[in-house]
């Protein structure tokens, strides 16, 4: 995905004219913006907005630029946020919040409020490390994207940090009592799972009510572990997730596979 680094400025937004909207969006560190995009909110044309901060550092990482704290300097301007927005309205169908962890940022509702009232759906990318923040956002949302790693004793060899089974539990928990439109998805790495525990997954899952799940294959663009990264990786991962789908589809009304 291509990212907005540029100026885009068409008129000066200031504090003198827009001094609650620079207020917020300055309170923000954006790692990037993502200007057009068709898969990050399933059905829906979006900008993507990419949070910074994150506590895990997941060795399959598609986004590690954003692991920086999230009081590290922002890449792109409060000016160049609220132009975006102002540019793209009529044009783009929703805004969806990724990161990092984007519940990690205090100003997320207010953010989601701020494009919901120009006429912008909401979407959140998550991977229910917060419940919290999960809570204190959901009814804000109109669609949510869940990432979940793998069982827990995946976990800390992805995320390469302990995990809490409760928190996991509590932020699924929080999505599906919310009713809000939602998939929960998993990315398969055949160093990082085996058959038996996805299938063991898929059946945790619908136990906690998730009835739309999501497969998808490893890709070696951007990730951080060696080790883990190759073509043939990324061959491994695609054969695993072809080969799993018709056992996993049992359990969920819906299964979607994206190789």
């Amino acid at each position: 995905m291509n990212l907005v680094k540029e100026n885009i400025l068409s008129s000066p937004v200031t504090a003198k004219n827009h001094p609650e909207e620079l207020k917020l969006w300055q309170s923000v560190r954006l790692g990037g913006i993502g200007p057009f995009s068709t898969i990050d909110y399933p059905g829906y044309l979006a900008g993507v907005f990419f949070l910074q901060g994150c506590l895990w550092r997941c060795r399959y990482c598609h986004n590690p630029e954003f692991w920086r704290d999230e009081k590290a300097p922002s890449q792109i301007s409060a000016h160049e946020a609220i132009q975006f927005l102002k540019k793209h309205q009529g044009l783009l169908d929703g805004i969806v919040f990724s990161g990092g962890e984007p519940t990690l940022c205090e100003a997320l509702r207010d953010l989601m409020g701020y494009v919901k009232k120009m006429g912008y759906r909401v979407a959140l990318h998550t991977a229910g490390m917060n419940p919290l923040g999960l809570r204190q956002v959901i009814d804000d949302c109109d669609w949510v994207g869940m990432d979940v790693k793998g069982t827990l004793t995946d976990y800390e060899k992805i995320t390469r940090v302990p995990v809490s089974e409760e928190l996991l539990k509590e932020s699924i928990s929080i999505l599906v009592e919310s009713g809000v439109s939602h998939e929960v998805r998993t990315t398969v790495h055949p160093n990082l799972h085996t058959d038996q525990k996805i299938i063991e997954l898929a059946q945790e899952l619908q136990r906690l009510g998730i009835k739309n799940y999501v497969l998808q294959a490893f890709r070696s663009e951007k990730c951080p572990d060696k080790l883990l990264s190759s073509i043939q990786k990324d061959l491994e991962s695609k054969e695993m997730v072809e080969r799993l789908q018709e056992k996993v589809r049992p359990f969920f009304d819906q299964l979607t596979v994206r190789l």
